[in-house]
């Protein structure tokens, strides 16, 4: 192109010194003669220069979309072989990357028609199709070598102007470079709005050949700006324009969302290369705050203005960058920790030049300074842990539904809780979410719980807000087995006090006595394994009516505060005579009397240490068969080295394993249906005209 100009100057100065030859005399028939020629050849030079600017205009402006009709056919004028020798002239020659613009028409003339009829599956359509990939794929080979040779550079990299050096032809070989980078970004830009489109389309096929060559024009883009600087700023793959963040901001917000594309992805790109995990992580952080936190603003992320037609209901955008956050995992810590470990190999999809590190330098040290480009250390696994936490948090702070916030609970122990470079920044949603009650409380349970046992929270109420759930609902939720080993897990601490424990061993016989007969099933292991690690809850399998009085669970103060605030119905049934002791009161037992408050909801106030366990006595003659056999296991001693019942067994009854454990059985002999052979089927006060058997 730079040629074509060259000479088109070259022409015009020619044809104006010729123009400026000073005119013969008029005089006979040869002055008219030469009068009309120069008439005529002025005529044509004109016409000449008009096609010329034309050519030159469709080439180099391209201002408002003017061009020639003939490079605005589409695919199905095209051939393989006519594609391939485009592709072949632009990477022979500069002066032929007008080819660019052609390839660039013959992937979007028709493109929205042809997206819309993808499925009639004709074979001319099928052929266009074919014209139109291939096409697609020479441009991203093409724009890949123009990144390489920086005649075009990276949306939001600049190059550093270096000192003039003395002389025109640099100045203006310098200026043609620049016009040719301006060039070349703008048909960049086209072709990536192409990208969008087909990323956007509904065919999930179509995504997924969009998806591949645009992120090999981003690890293009990445090397291109990491070879003009070396600042982690213009290596930033979701700044600006960037190719990236508008790809993310596309599998968020798209109007027709494909989980193929999504799993693509994640599987091929995100786990496979460190560097994308690291900014896929940065972009989901940067449009979350757009697109949910902040969604009035006008100040919105520059790649949600790329995406057509972009989705921005909440709930939509949500349940999409969850199925994203859910999908990503952290990468394990290396046993190596050092990244100057010639032994640990880390895959990136951008690679740093080799030019970067100093041609003295030991290998052993580029490869240092390639695993740690852009201030980020790919090696240690606590690098990523930075963006996962700003995405996390991003997201948990918009106004999400509910079920959407169950299902982010039902994993957060797992997947999230393990890979926050900062865990207790949950520590306040936790809290909210275990004092809301319900099924909110049991799905919060195990995340409040492992932040005070490995990360040393400190939550006061957090066994009083577990003693309230214990209520005949929680066996009825989806997750009451789940709910019964993270209990289980909350009470195997031997240095719990014993009137905690035994206000939990009651409430939950309690229960047993009044639920359904899954219930009993359930809690009776559980009850065992309490008993067996919490011996001083042994006198409540045990004690005779003229035992000595224990002392009250709460100390003095506390009980009297709480009576004082409950009032009268606080303290218990009029029988049960308290007389104050040494270290608190004694409550006398008295026969028929149970001194549980079952109704109280703290369990230091609860009094279960003078009670005792005889619901395990009424559940002996309990209607099913397993659950009478369960209660007699207390018959027996409790020996130290006998193993705790799994609680798995037990979580596996259900109604429908009762019924088919009884209809197996085999009877013996003669089964006792009623006590009276009926005589009739209907009693003799209904006329027996109207029946008859």
């Amino acid at each position: 192109m730079v040629r074509a100009q060259g000479s088109l100057a070259e022409g015009k100065a020619s044809r104006e010194k010729g123009a400026k030859k000073p005119a013969e005399p008029p005089g006979g028939e040869d002055a008219v003669l030469k009068k009309e020629g120069v008439k005529r050849g002025k005529e044509e030079r004109e016409q000449a220069n008009t096609q010329q600017e034309k050519k030159t205009k469709t080439a180099g402006k391209r201002a408002g979309g003017e061009v020639k009709e003939e490079a605005k056919a589409g695919p199905e004028k095209y051939s393989m072989a006519e594609i391939k020798r485009l592709e072949s002239e632009a990477k022979e020659s500069k002066a032929k990357l007008n080819n660019l613009i052609q390839l660039l028409d013959i992937c979007r003339v028709g493109l929205d028609d042809a997206i819309a009829n993808f499925s009639d599956g004709g074979e001319q359509l099928q052929q266009a199709w074919k014209i139109r990939t291939a096409a697609l794929l020479a441009l991203c080979r093409l724009f890949s070598r123009l990144l390489s040779t920086n005649d075009l550079l990276p949306p939001g990299c600049v190059v550093a102007k270096e000192k003039k050096e003395a002389g025109k032809g640099k100045e203006e070989e310098s200026s043609a470079k620049e016009r040719l980078q301006a060039w070349a970004a703008t048909v960049y830009n086209d072709f990536g709005h192409v990208l969008l489109t087909l990323l956007n389309a509904p065919p999930p096929s179509l995504q997924l050949v969009a998806l591949r060559a645009g992120m090999g024009l981003v690890a293009r883009e990445a090397e291109a700006a990491a070879a003009l600087s070396s600042s982690s700023s213009t290596s930033s793959w979701v700044q600006g324009e960037r190719l990236f963040g508008a790809i993310v901001a596309s599998l968020l917000h798209a109007p027709h969302p494909s989980h193929d594309a999504l799993n693509a992805f994640v599987s091929q790109y995100v786990h496979g290369y460190r560097d994308c995990l690291y900014y896929t992580l940065k972009a989901i952080a940067a449009l979350v705050s757009s697109s949910l936190l902040h969604p009035s603003t006008t100040n919105r992320h520059p790649a949600l203005l790329r995406v057509a037609n972009a989705v921005t209901e909440k709930e939509a955008v949500a349940r999409r960058v969850h199925a994203l956050l859910s999908l990503i995992s952290l990468p394990e810590a290396q046993k190596s920790r050092a990244s100057d470990d010639p032994s640990v190999e880390v895959t990136l999809l951008a690679e740093e030049h080799p030019e970067h590190a100093p041609e003295h330098a030991p290998e052993h040290a580029k490869k240092r300074r390639r695993l740690s480009s852009a201030h980020v250390d790919w090696t240690r696994a606590y690098s990523y842990k930075k963006p996962f936490t700003d995405a996390w948090i991003s997201f948990l702070r918009a106004d999400l539904s509910d079920d959407l916030f169950k299902r982010v609970l039902a994993r957060l122990h797992t997947h999230i809780l393990p890979s926050l470079s900062q865990p207790l920044l949950l520590a306040d949603v936790l809290t909210d979410c275990f004092s809301r009650g319900g099924v909110v409380s049991v799905l919060a349970l195990h995340g409040l719980f492992s932040l005070i046992q490995s990360h040393n929270l400190e939550y006061a109420a957090f066994y009083p807000q577990l003693y309230s759930l214990l209520e005949p609902g929680i066996f009825m939720v989806k997750y009451r087995g789940r709910f019964l080993r993270l209990l289980d897990d909350c009470l195997r601490s031997p240095l719990l006090p014993a009137y905690l424990v035994a206000a939990f061993i009651k409430r939950l016989a309690r229960l047993a006595l009044t639920g359904p007969v899954t219930c009993a099933a359930l809690v009776l292991p559980l009850l065992f394994n309490l008993l067996r690690r919490h011996p001083a809850c042994l006198p409540l399998v045990h004690r005779p009516l003229n035992s000595p009085p224990l002392p009250s669970s709460a100390p003095d103060a506390e009980t009297e505060a709480a009576s004082d605030a409950a009032g009268p119905a606080a303290t218990g049934p009029a029988n049960l005579k308290a007389k104050g002791g040494g270290g608190g009161a004694v409550v006398e037992l008295e026969m028929g009397v149970d001194a549980f408050r079952a109704a109280e909801a703290h369990p230091a106030r609860a009094n279960a240490l003078q009670s005792s366990l005889w619901e395990l006595q009424v559940l002996r003659s309990h209607y099913c068969g397993r659950v009478g056999r369960m209660a007699c296991i207390l018959d027996e001693p409790l020996p130290r080295h006998r193993p705790e019942l799994s609680l798995t067994d037990a979580m596996q009854v259900s109604y429908g394993s009762l019924m088919e454990e009884a209809a197996g059985k085999k009877a013996r002999g003669p089964l006792p249906l009623t006590f009276h052979a009926p005589a009739a089927l209907l009693k003799p006060l209904v006329p027996a005209a109207h029946f008859s058997l």
